[in-house]
């Protein structure tokens, strides 16, 4: 697969990222300015946590104490306002997928960095994700499935696990036998586990995590464009905003011409990405595109006519996006999502530890449950 560098010199003669809030464009330097003003108690806390242990076997006082406060309250309690404060609700709401006034507030303190000293912000932490997929990173899917085409059997949903002796027995809807099994690796999220036949015997924290932990509702609306025409302007495409377009950016990047056919992708989290599942996608275009036309100008006029949604909250295969802890949910059930139940083991981004939501949390775990088996087989 040819990688994508996005550490060119195109790309570092723009800006990285835009920021409208109240009806214009703010600098990094005012980011950076206002962000430095809450900064240092953000730091304190973050130092602290550092030396705890946090998972469902264990958490302090302290630790609990952040976890049952929801990532809105927590910006208030440090001083965070105006339009500051909307930036990082906008930016995690979009990143984790549910509201920040739902949100545990952990979710920023164990990610955010509060380093400003190269006069940067880095909102989500250290980042290596330099390169991307030319092509698409469907294009991974796509070759795995290729290459191990006669080991998958498509619509096949499962509905039943139960236990038969010292073996499982899955029955997967379209199939007339059911499947008997020494090992079990259940890969699906846990909102359709839930919506599975599963009386097997678990700890208590295992069946409290499966039936509670909380997911986003991420939704993403893709518009296509003429050009990549706001790189004119000086940007590189992605945005933080307050307009309704909470983060949006270049969905075709450096995958062609600058003046070739490109395309501006908005993700969404919380109510406004259930919201985007109601009427149609000509409706939802119609409501977002002269949102893009603020942040920048001449989007109207290259929109070139193609618009698609994904709603992962409706999407019957997931139920949701991706794994977000509630208030509360660290110190009650984290940790427990990879818990094997006997020879029933689990993978998926949402067992990804400090990967979770990520496609490396998935390949991560997926590969954890293959060695354990193994090991178990040796």
């Amino acid at each position: 697969l040819e990688l994508v560098d996005f550490e060119q010199a195109s790309e570092a003669a723009l800006e990285k990222e835009a920021f409208f809030f109240e009806g214009q464009h703010r600098s990094l330097e005012e980011v950076v300015t206002e962000f430095r003003a809450f900064a240092p108690r953000m730091q304190a806390d973050m130092d602290l946590l550092e030396e705890e242990d946090i998972s469902y076997e264990d958490g302090s006082p302290y630790v609990k104490k952040l976890d049952k406060m929801s990532l809105s309250k927590y910006l208030k309690k440090i001083g965070a306002s105006g339009w500051i404060k909307r930036f990082i609700e906008v930016a995690y709401e979009s990143e984790y997928g549910l509201s920040p006034k739902v949100q545990s507030s952990l979710n920023l303190t164990l990610l955010i960095s509060a380093d400003t000293s190269n006069d940067k912000l880095s909102l989500f932490g250290e980042s290596d994700e330099r390169y991307k997929v030319a092509g698409g990173n469907q294009r991974i899917t796509d070759a795995l499935a290729a290459k191990y085409e006669d080991a998958i059997e498509l619509d096949r949903p499962l509905e039943s696990i139960r236990e038969q002796g010292t073996r499982y027995q899955l029955f997967f809807g379209g199939m007339q036998e059911d499947v008997f099994a020494d090992f079990v690796i259940l890969a699906l999220p846990f909102t359709r586990l839930r919506m599975i036949d599963f009386p097997i015997e678990m700890p208590k924290v295992k069946r409290m995590c499966i039936d509670k932990v909380g997911y986003g509702t991420n939704a993403k609306l893709m518009l296509g464009m003429k050009s990549h025409f706001w790189r004119e302007q000086g940007y590189s495409g992605l945005v933080y905003s307050d307009n309704g377009i909470p983060n949006g950016w270049d969905n075709a990047q450096l995958q062609n011409a600058p003046s070739a056919t490109g395309g501006l992708s908005i993700l969404f989290g919380g109510p406004s990405g259930v919201a985007l599942g109601t009427g149609s996608v000509e409706e939802q275009k119609n409501k977002y595109l002269p949102l893009w036309e603020q942040i920048y100008p001449g989007a109207s006029e290259h929109f070139n006519g193609k618009a698609a949604r994904m709603h992962w909250p409706t999407y019957e295969y997931n139920l949701g996006s991706y794994i977000c802890y509630t208030k509360g949910q660290f110190t009650k059930i984290s940790g427990a999502e990879q818990l094997p139940i006997g020879r029933i083991y689990f993978a998926g981004e949402h067992c990804g530890g400090d990967f979770a939501g990520y496609m490396n949390g998935a390949a991560l775990s997926g590969r954890e449950a293959a060695e354990a088996i193994l090991k178990v087989m040796d």
